[in-house]
């Protein structure tokens, strides 16, 4: 068997080289961006050791440290324009959660302007709690940009936990994982 390579196979050679060539690029860029991608998580407590999430270890951020701070939780990255902040409530009698949850959402979203999105409130599931959550896009007039918010209410035996979440709405796409493994992580100590 004999090859004979013209100038018509040598092109054809060169052009196959050159599509692998392509097509191994494309795979090792690929797989550098995923790597890149992968989060890792650690455990963060909040201040009154109430209860700990699963936060991302990548996402550089500044705890607000103010004095009459009523959050137990308040923290921001300026990098990603994204919050994070938890209240805990203690409860004093029987109550009906899902009661206290709407009249909740309707005040809180008084203070907000141009709420589009609205999920209305649904169940969330978490071991051994009642919980649901609510989200919506908003416009923060004084940030000059929307936000999409996610809030998180969680009712334990002696506790009720608000766990909100913002962030820059072009941003959302990248936290939605995000707010659903920190979410989902809640355990009460």
């Amino acid at each position: 068997m004999n090859f004979i390579i013209n100038s018509s196979n040598k092109k054809y050679m060169y052009i196959g080289v050159a599509i692998l060539a392509i097509v191994v690029i494309i795979t090792c860029i690929l797989i550098l961006s995923l790597k890149k991608t992968e989060l890792t998580y650690t455990t963060l407590i909040a201040t009154d050791g109430s209860f700990h999430v699963d936060f991302p270890t990548n996402i550089s951020y500044v705890i607000n440290n103010q004095e009459n701070n009523e959050f137990v939780i308040d923290l921001y990255s300026k990098e990603d324009e994204m919050f994070f902040y938890a209240t805990k409530i203690s409860k004093i009698r029987e109550l009906d959660f899902a009661s206290v949850i709407h009249k909740d959402k309707e005040n809180y979203l008084k203070d907000k302007e141009n709420i589009h999105d609205d999920s209305g409130i649904i169940p969330f599931t978490l071991p051994n709690t009642t919980a649901y959550e609510y989200h919506f896009i908003y416009t923060d007039t004084s940030y000059g940009k929307e936000f999409y918010c996610n809030v998180l209410w969680v009712e334990t035996e002696d506790h009720l936990y608000v766990l909100n979440l913002e962030v820059v709405n072009e941003n959302k796409e990248n936290f939605e994982e995000i707010f659903e493994k920190i979410k989902s992580s809640f355990v009460e100590l």
